[in-house]
């Protein structure tokens, strides 16, 4: 029995022509070989995001966990279709007083303080699970028509930044004379 593969004239145009997001499947990185010289803090990741079609414009809303600087986004646009969002997101510091504190936030009596750099070092928590993701971020969306960027909406609240972006009207006519000078 011979397997048939479906043409990919068969198929939808918009299936091939620029995806709307960009590296689907780099979210799923971060399991890598204990031997490798990976180092997270170099790497870029990709939020997970959602991307709405409406009649009258996209909504595109990126999850964004811990992020309270505003100011750690940026958003541009590189065309009528194209929108790159990009910025930090950093763990936060913990606080001086539970640096020296134990688990249930009781100051700690018994530690040696030889010199301030290794009090620093000794009194500091221990990360343990690091599952969230921190460090640059970016990504890039080819949105299916154009977009009025002119307006764009975005409010980043409880980690979730959104998006709202109207579509540019099309003229309603099809068709046309030109006048020869």
């Amino acid at each position: 029995m011979a397997v048939v593969w479906p043409s990919p004239m068969s198929q939808p145009l918009i299936d091939y022509d620029m995806p709307i997001v960009d590296h689907i499947h780099a979210r799923h990185r971060g399991i890598h070989w204990p031997f490798s010289t990976y180092k997270p803090e170099q790497e870029i990741f990709y939020p997970d995001v959602d991307v709405r079609d409406y009649e009258t414009g996209y909504a595109i809303d990126m999850e964004l966990p811990g992020l309270l600087d505003k100011n750690s986004i940026k958003v541009e646009w590189t065309s009528k279709h194209d929108i790159m969002i990009s910025g930090i997101l950093a763990r936060p510091e913990l606080p001086v007083v539970a640096k020296s504190a134990d688990a249930n936030g009781r100051r700690n009596e018994d530690i040696s303080v030889a010199t301030e750099s290794s009090e620093k070092d000794k009194s500091a928590p221990i990360l343990l699970v690091a599952e969230r993701r921190t460090g640059h971020f970016r990504r890039r969306f080819h949105l299916p028509t154009e977009v009025d960027a002119a307006n764009l909406r975005a409010k980043l609240e409880n980690g979730l930044l959104e998006i709202r972006v109207d579509k540019v009207k099309t003229d309603q006519r099809t068709s046309g004379q030109a006048k020869i000078e």
